[in-house]
């Protein structure tokens, strides 16, 4: 989980710094502007760009993780993925 939205970052600050000349203050903000860019419907970009800070919780230990917690969001954290990755082909990235 945390390997898929460090990848889903990535993606996102590349195509940010590469199409938008815009810098990231955030992991968040690096998912936001892509729907800034038009390249996601900015409510997709403005949902998905919370698996950040679910990434830094999980990396950082901030607080004790609920393990059911993190359970209970795999399955959106996949159909958001995939709607990710399909708004990505269709802008032809």
């Amino acid at each position: 989980m945390q390997t898929a939205i460090a990848a889903v970052i990535d993606i996102s600050q590349h195509i940010t710094a590469e199409k938008g000349s815009l810098t990231n203050a955030s992991y968040a903000e690096a998912i936001e502007h892509l729907g800034e860019l038009k390249i996601f419907p900015e409510e997709f970009a403005s949902s998905f760009a919370r698996v950040a800070k679910l990434r830094n919780v999980m990396v950082h230990l901030y607080d004790n993780i609920n393990f059911d917690l993190i359970w209970s969001l795999v399955p959106n954290l996949i159909k958001d993925s995939s709607q990710f990755i399909k708004y990505l082909d269709k802008a032809g990235l």
